[in-house]
């Protein structure tokens, strides 16, 4: 378990936990720091955009060609990015008899 520094509460001179809003025996507000506070808003903001960055490659995928699969086909010329493009769908083979036919 990790060791966190304490404080002490300007009212009661009780120990406060450094990441403690309120001191823990006379519950007076504790002040945070401007370094507390920027360190939380920078992991934040990290954690959000990895989210963000992490949600918009599920739902869209990486640019073509650069996530290893083979790149894009042309465009056909129509203005829609090759999409109406048909690929011919695998008919399955007819099932055997016994009597051959």
């Amino acid at each position: 378990m990790a060791r966190s520094r304490l404080a002490s509460c300007s009212s009661c001179k009780g120990f406060v936990p450094a990441s403690a809003a309120l001191c823990p025996s006379c519950r007076a507000p504790q002040e945070t720091s401007a370094l507390a506070r920027l360190r939380l808003g920078v992991l934040g903001g990290a954690l959000g955009g990895g989210a963000l960055a992490f949600t918009l490659m599920a739902c869209y995928g990486c640019p073509p060609g650069q996530c290893g699969g083979p790149p894009r086909e042309p465009d056909n010329g129509l203005g829609d990015g090759g999409a109406n493009e048909t690929a011919p769908i695998p008919m399955p083979e007819p099932p055997v008899t016994k009597d051959g036919g």
